[in-house]
């Protein structure tokens, strides 16, 4: 009787496990999603999650429509973006051609150089690939958090630096072999 009783058991739960972990996934709080998703990516690194939530609560979420435009180039930057949901694209227009540069999905962020240098302009635009949920996390947010608790402010920045680093080397290294490639790279005496 025992065996029949977890055979029916275990067909049950086969079939409407999925159902109720759809119905479950679906209801979860949006915010407590951002605040995991925060918690994941590198900027806040070593940054506990009872602190990662007071960030969130600085942010500021946008949606966008697909192909609506985040920002241009040129305009002044004021902080950064993370993505939630969607695709973002990072692309520049030089003589009427779209160069992209990269593209971006959900647990991503960019903008980050605003944060430090500020009301500069931006040097690429960014255009949503689909719908699309962003957190911006703004010059002003970043001041607010250095009064209230430098030490965290202290911990975003220096991880803005090692990214912000680890892309110049990378990018130092793409120049290089561009440069050798194209036969523009010549030692100096």
């Amino acid at each position: 009787m025992k065996s029949i009783q977890k055979k029916i058991q275990t067909s049950f739960q086969k079939v409407y496990s999925p159902i109720w972990e759809k119905i479950k996934s679906t209801s979860e709080d949006p915010i407590k999603q951002q605040i995991e998703i925060m918690s994941r990516l590198r900027l806040f690194k070593d940054i506990p999650k009872t602190t990662i939530r007071l960030i969130r609560a600085r942010c500021h979420q946008r949606i966008y429509k697909k192909n609506e435009v985040i920002f241009y180039e040129g305009e002044p930057g004021i902080g950064l973006y993370i993505i939630i949901e969607g695709k973002v694209e990072i692309y520049k227009e030089k003589n009427n051609k779209k160069i992209i540069l990269s593209t971006l999905s959900s647990e991503d962020f960019f903008g980050e150089l605003s944060l430090l240098v500020i009301d500069k302009p931006r040097s690429a635009s960014a255009v949503a690939l689909e719908p699309t949920t962003l957190l911006g996390f703004f010059n002003p947010d970043l001041k607010v958090i250095m009064k209230r608790n430098p030490h965290i402010a202290s911990i975003i920045l220096l991880n803005i630096a090692n990214i912000i680093g680890e892309r110049l080397i990378k990018t130092n290294e793409l120049l290089e072999k561009y440069l050798e490639f194209s036969g523009e790279f010549y030692e100096k005496d």
